[in-house]
């Protein structure tokens, strides 16, 4: 079923593991940042059929006030994977549902099976919630997993090789367009806690994927 032939869902749709979904907190521009990817086994677009892809969604935040209360933010705008190291940053549709706060953080995202993700247009109502994991939350030895990974068509966007350079690529000024950068904090920087509350410690059931080792470039 790993094959991209067949079912596109392959029978992988078990949204009842855990540690399928991963979020890391970061900056680029001195603009705060969530990145959040989940693994798929295989993608099966019209344009490439593979073994191993991540879905990932950036979403782009500005801080009222400096981290001593780090839930006093506003989104700014949400960058989408369409294809490995691609991103649409223009869709302005996206839709956010309420957190425990009563914030609306929590964007809803859609799937067809092919390589982009893109916003959800039914809003909370049947809208899945799979497990989610930290990235300073997973155990070093999960961390240096993934630091390791070596994909032949894609990465692990939030390995300490690959984050930042994500985050670089997927900024866009129109996000805070009119939007002086904020006050230096310092290095009081929010923990990953503060900013994104759902995340998890990883539990022992976990799922992280296996890379098939492979001699070829990396293709982005």
């Amino acid at each position: 079923g790993l094959k991209p032939t067949g079912d596109a869902g392959g029978d992988c749709r078990d949204f009842k593991q855990s540690g399928q979904t991963y979020s890391r907190v970061g900056k680029s521009h001195d603009r705060w940042a969530v990145l959040y990817s989940y693994y798929l086994p295989k993608v099966q677009g019209k344009e490439e059929q593979h073994r191993h892809h991540w879905l990932t969604v950036v979403v782009w935040l500005a801080f009222d006030t400096c981290p001593d209360d780090a839930r006093v933010f506003s989104r700014r705008g949400v960058s989408y994977s369409t294809s490995p190291g691609n991103f649409d940053t223009i869709r302005p549709n996206t839709l956010f549902t309420d957190d425990e706060y009563g914030l609306g953080t929590h964007h809803i995202v859609a799937y067809d099976a092919g390589q982009p993700i893109f916003p959800s247009s039914s809003g909370p109502v049947s809208a899945l919630r799979p497990p989610l994991v930290g990235w300073q939350n997973l155990p070093s030895l999960v961390k240096e997993q993934f630091n390791g990974m070596q994909y032949k068509h894609t990465k692990v966007p939030f390995s300490d090789n690959n984050f930042q350079g994500f985050l670089d690529a997927v900024y866009s000024d129109a996000f805070y367009k009119d939007m002086p950068i904020g006050e230096d904090c310092g290095s009081d920087d929010p923990p990953q806690s503060e900013i994104d509350p759902d995340f998890g410690e990883a539990l022992p059931t976990s799922t992280a994927p296996v890379a098939e080792p492979t001699d070829d470039a990396l293709r982005r």
